[in-house]
């Protein structure tokens, strides 16, 4: 066990030496003691993953297809066989191996140019996978999912819970980290209408095997850390001082890595504001800790495409994946606020916390633009077929907290400009994120429509586009049910419709 102090859910430095100009958020200050006092929290934290798990199985859909296969294959590899030799899963998955599979000249070798992480995290559900499909458990119509992904149902519904987990997982954490500025209730809200109102609840549920939900989650885990190690957003600025806490703080900001190597940009913010604030001593932790994390990376590497240190896109194809023109890192943000609005509200709380702790609101806002640049660069920075921008999906605790900022100012300013109004002040919160969870919810529904029924096969489209294709549609509420039923939910799990 790894003794912590209670934290108290204040803004405060993350070291004795530097201080901010402005005082913590005043109605903060006995939050999370006076929930203690009540512990209405375990009431809350309860009916955030009842509703989490609802939306779960309402919108799983246990297929792997697309680039989830590529995900697939390096788990087939590193928890089936051991090993990085691809032989036996190019003729394992030869009926479903479009590009996921690819030769490379110069290793004379077959390789998998996609992040290899989250083998890590979903191996234990491939191996429940592999026992329940030896067991003749969950084989439900064995030849239709063997055609479309090269593995039994068992273990692509057991890869599904495996996402479903994570995605859990990630809520959860976000929550407690949320609960520091906002009370139970408003973290809880915040953090289920964040996880609806963007990416993260279709690549947690129809598209599970992934690395966007992975990426949510080690982020989710490595950005609580980095919170409970320094002691931000609490009035312990010391924070713990227990190895074991820096220790898995490395392992996973190097993991993040591992799932996907974009992240990098994610995390390296983080070592600055260790380094700002002179936590030396935790700092080395995490960076060993972090190094042998990421020592795999290059070993794989060389091992496949002969060079430690690459780009493994550019290793297989004429282009560079990483362009060195123009970036589009403005258009990638506006791809983020069309499809995901609530996320305007957590690039305000950035402003917020500038005036509070500006390390902090540096180091998120830092985290933000680098992915912002990072994938304005990529070949493809609309992320192609895609449901809204999935490439930003992974810094979900980054705006969940920042939301709960936005929401504790906001608090703060009604609190002492307008008492008398701070309780309808709530119920209006309330019901914007209310709103915005109705809307996300039509969203859903109006993009899987989409999807499965454009006549011209049509992944996806602007928002404005994808609600009008479905407005205009004969039948659309029959239309929606039968898509629906069809692809996705539990109704369609034993045949998903590709």
């Amino acid at each position: 066990m790894i003794a912590e102090k209670p934290d108290a859910p204040i803004i405060a430095p993350a070291h004795p030496q530097h201080t901010t100009d402005n005082a913590p958020f005043p109605e903060q200050l006995t939050t999370e003691a006076h929930d203690n006092h009540r512990n209405p929290s375990r009431l809350t934290l309860i009916a955030l993953m009842i509703a989490l798990i609802l939306v779960l199985i309402l919108l799983d859909r246990p297929l792997i297809r697309g680039d989830s296969l590529a995900y697939l294959v390096w788990t087939d590899t590193l928890a089936g066989d051991f090993d990085i030799n691809f032989n036996n899963q190019h003729d394992r998955f030869h009926t479903v191996n479009t590009y996921q599979i690819q030769w490379n000249v110069d290793t004379e070798r077959w390789v998998n140019i996609f992040p290899f992480g989250i083998a890590y995290l979903q191996a234990p559900f491939y191996w429940t996978g592999k026992v329940f499909a030896e067991a003749n458990l969950l084989d439900a119509n064995p030849d239709y999912f063997q055609s479309m992904q090269g593995v039994p149902q068992a273990i692509s519904v057991w890869m599904m819970i495996g996402a479903n987990l994570m995605a859990i997982g990630a809520c959860v954490l976000a929550y407690r980290i949320g609960r520091r500025l906002c009370d139970s209730g408003l973290s809880a809200l915040i953090a289920f209408a964040v996880f609806i109102g963007t990416p993260l609840v279709y690549y947690s549920t129809i598209s599970p095997v992934n690395s966007h939900n992975a990426g949510a989650f080690t982020i989710a885990v490595f950005l609580y850390l980095l919170v409970r190690c320094t002691g931000a957003l609490s009035d312990n600025p010391i924070g713990v001082k227990h190895p074991a806490w820096w220790i898995v703080l490395g392992i996973f900001g190097g993991l993040s890595i591992l799932v996907r190597w974009q992240l990098a940009v994610a995390i390296m913010p983080a070592w600055v504001l260790l380094a700002y604030h002179r936590q030396w001593r935790g700092l080395a932790f995490a960076t060993v800790s972090a190094g042998l994390t990421l020592l795999p990376l290059l070993l794989i590497w060389q091992a496949m495409f002969g060079v430690p240190i690459l780009v493994p896109f550019d290793a297989v194809s004429e282009g560079g994946f990483m362009q060195t023109g123009d970036n589009y890192a403005l258009n990638v943000l506006e791809m983020l606020m069309s499809h995901s609005p609530i996320v305007l509200v957590s690039l305000i709380g950035l402003m917020f916390l500038w005036r509070k702790d500006r390390a902090w609101s540096l180091t998120l806002g830092a985290m933000i633009a680098l992915q912002l640049i990072v994938n304005g660069a990529a070949l493809d920075w609309n992320a192609g077929e895609t449901y809204g921008m999935r490439r930003m999906s992974e810094l979900y605790a980054v705006y969940v907290l920042l939301t709960c900022v936005t929401v504790a100012h906001l608090n703060e300013w009604l609190r002492s400009n307008h008492p008398k109004f701070v309780r309808w002040g709530r119920i209006a919160i309330i019901a914007g994120f209310g709103a915005i969870i109705v809307y996300s919810v039509a969203y859903i529904g109006v993009f899987i429509v989409y999807s499965w029924h454009h006549p011209a096969w049509q992944f996806d489209n602007t928002p404005g586009a994808m609600f009008s294709y479905f407005s205009n549609l004969p039948h659309r509420w029959q239309v929606l049910w039968e898509v629906y039923q069809s692809h996705v939910g539990i109704l369609a799990w034993n045949l998903p419709g590709a």
